[in-house]
């Protein structure tokens, strides 16, 4: 356009261009409001996340305990067992030697 024609249209165009900055102000605005909703939904999730990790942690931690104790106690039922087949063999052992050595 030449500066007589662009003074003729320019009202033309400012009615044409104003609906289009204020949408592209409002899609802004809306992308801002998605990247607000964005952290919030986020953080959210991470804290879901932190209290899901909380949760398996102490039941994991249950468990250990449980299952440390179990085997402790076996291990004790264990020792007891091979105490008392321990006592049954000395003597029996201790009587073979004796015999052996004096015969």
């Amino acid at each position: 356009f030449c500066r007589i024609h662009f003074r003729e249209h320019e009202p033309v165009i400012s009615n044409d261009i104003q609906p289009l900055i204020d949408r592209l102000n409002n899609l802004v605005e809306e992308n801002l409001q998605i990247e607000e909703h964005k952290k919030l939904l986020f953080d959210e999730l991470y804290q879901w996340q932190q209290a899901s990790h909380r949760i398996i942690d102490d039941y994991y931690e249950k468990k250990y305990r449980v299952i440390e104790e179990k085997l402790k106690e076996y291990k004790e039922e264990c020792q007891e067992k091979l105490q008392k087949i321990k006592a049954q063999i000395e003597p029996r052992v201790s009587n073979q030697l004796n015999i052996m050595t004096h015969e």
